[in-house]
């Protein structure tokens, strides 16, 4: 809205939808992830210990480990494996255009 007796106010200019700061990857390795083979040996690792609860099924005293294991620890640690992370760290979120050298100020000449 104008003010009164004034010029009218200029219109604002569609800039369109600002471009992504990062890439974010779920197979690349990154600051705070492991890449696709970390990730892998992850998940047998976490999956490993299912055989050992299937196998005490058969004796009668597993059923606990197997209900909590399974259904709490692997869907979790699953989760958190294969979290997609930002291509360059969590830092890149925060300032894109640095580097994590000059984040962390190795090119300081002090």
């Amino acid at each position: 809205m104008a003010p009164r007796g004034g010029a009218p106010t200029p219109p604002t200019q569609h800039v369109g939808a600002p471009a992504a700061l990062v890439q974010r990857t779920r197979y690349g390795q990154s600051e705070t992830t492991f890449g696709l083979k970390g990730r892998i040996v992850m998940k047998i690792l976490l999956l490993l210990p299912v055989g050992l609860f299937a196998f005490t099924l058969t004796v009668g005293f597993g059923i606990v480990g197997m209900v909590i294991w399974g259904f709490v620890a692997v869907p979790w640690g699953l989760r958190d494996i294969w979290k997609s992370s930002h291509g360059r760290g969590l830092a890149a979120a925060v300032a894109p255009h640095e580097t994590a050298a000059h984040r962390f100020g190795v090119d300081d000449p002090a």
